[in-house]
C-alpha cells in the first residue's frame, strides 16, 4: 500500500490532497492489526484531516469511474426520481382499479 501511495503521489499531483487518499489512509489504519503501517499513514491522515473539506480535491472529477466514497450522498438523478414517482402512481391507480373491479364483480 505504501508503494501504491508513493506512485500515485508521483504520477498524480492532485492525489496528495485528495479525499480518496484521506479515506485510504484511514482504512489502512483500521486494517493493520500489527500497527506497522500506522507510522506511515497515521501522519498522512492527521494532516489531511486538518484541511477544510473544500481544500480536499475529489479525483472523481478527473476519473468519473471511481466509486463513491462512504458517507457521500447518493447521486439522485431527477429523471430517475420522476420515473420512480410515476411508477408509484401507476401502481396505486392499478390497485385501485383492481379493487373497484372486484367489488363490482362481487355485487353482480
Amino acid at each position: 500500500m505504501a508503494e501504491a501511495d508513493e506512485f500515485l503521489q508521483r504520477s498524480l499531483p492532485a492525489y496528495t490532497n485528495s479525499r480518496q487518499r484521506l479515506y485510504l489512509a484511514g482504512k489502512q489504519n483500521m486494517r493493520d492489526p500489527s500497527g506497522q503501517m500506522n507510522g506511515r499513514f497515521a501522519p498522512i491522515k492527521a494532516e489531511l484531516e486538518t484541511l477544510p473539506p473544500s481544500d480536499l480535491t475529489d479525483l472523481r472529477d478527473s476519473f468519473p469511474d471511481l466509486p463513491p466514497l462512504p458517507g457521500d450522498a447518493p447521486a439522485r438523478s431527477p429523471v430517475k426520481v420522476a420515473i420512480a414517482v410515476g411508477t408509484g402512481i401507476v401502481a396505486v391507480v392499478a390497485a385501485w382499479l383492481a379493487l373497484r373491479r372486484r367489488k363490482a364483480h362481487e355485487t353482480a
